[in-house]
């Protein structure tokens, strides 16, 4: 029995790959009968097994062995890092105690696939959706774990990005070096300004909001700024741009709506205060 399990297995993942190796095979209609007939057997089988090779739910984790779990089966784990709009996923943290791990299987939401324990990911340019990504493993006795996260792209809204908005009297500004983009904004000393970073979010849970300035001894240690979503102030309070070294500095960590954002700074009398870049990151 274990046999045919680990034969329907191996078909089920291989099928699509061999049937693309082998195009001109489909053509016999012999074969093609052939093919029909394994997935109904498999169908009516083994129908688990069908849901963990075409897995499209949204679970976090699944494992599937031998009838008689005289198998362990392995552990699908995976980290990521980003560089500029390129995700890098490893899944050297998955494992199998009973055996070695022979598959590494990605699969992203947007339909994208891949192979290999690591994989490069480009996110689509301009995006802030979800990225669902899935691994499966599969080990050296054909059995299958899958794990699920949910990747949400950080968004970076520059002074120079349509969603960023001025009110009162700004300077476009080229010094000191540091800034994100292509410059920054420094208001007049006198009159009253305010610059605003707003966008549209599409998911619930928490993120991550992080305000970039360019710092300097006579900036204002006493910036006031706010943090409305869908209308409603969710904080307010202080920044210090005489500090910063002109890094993205973290606001809070908040639980936000889908529907309208935004962070916005206001004038501090006296002082010249800067508007350079906001950071939105999943926190999860």
């Amino acid at each position: 029995m274990l046999k045919v399990y680990r034969l329907m297995l191996l078909l089920v993942i291989d099928l699509e790959e061999k049937m693309k190796e082998k195009k001109s095979f489909l053509k016999n209609s012999f074969y093609e009968v052939t093919i029909t007939l394994y997935f109904l057997f498999i169908l009516v089988c083994s129908p688990t097994l069908i849901f963990a090779s075409e897995f499209q739910g949204t679970l976090n984790s699944v494992s599937i062995t031998d009838a008689n779990s005289s198998n362990q089966p392995p552990t699908a784990s995976f980290n990521y890092v980003k560089n500029d709009n390129i995700y890098t996923f490893d899944a050297s943290d998955s494992s199998d105690s009973d055996g070695t791990i022979v598959k590494y299987k990605w699969k992203f939401s947007d339909g994208t696939t891949s192979s290999g324990i690591s994989t490069n990911y480009q996110e689509p340019e301009g995006s802030n959706e979800p990225i669902i990504v899935t691994l499966t493993v599969v080990d050296d006795n054909s059995s299958i774990s899958l794990t699920q996260q949910t990747v949400l792209p950080q968004l970076i809204i520059d002074n120079t990005d349509v969603g960023f908005l001025t009110t009162g009297k700004w300077f476009s500004m080229k010094s000191p070096a540091g800034f994100h983009g292509e410059n920054y904004m420094a208001s007049a000393v006198d009159g009253n300004t305010t610059a605003e970073w707003n966008t549209t979010l599409s998911k619930n849970q928490e993120y991550g909001i992080y305000l970039k300035w360019q710092s300097h001894p006579n900036r204002s240690p006493k910036v006031p700024y706010e943090i409305v979503n869908n209308g409603v102030k969710i904080d307010s309070g202080y920044i210090n741009q005489k500090n910063g070294e002109s890094s993205f500095q973290l606001l809070g960590k908040f639980l936000l709506h889908p529907g309208s954002f935004k962070v916005k700074i206001f004038k501090d009398p006296g002082f010249t205060v800067t508007a350079d870049a906001l950071m939105i990151k999943n926190s999860q």
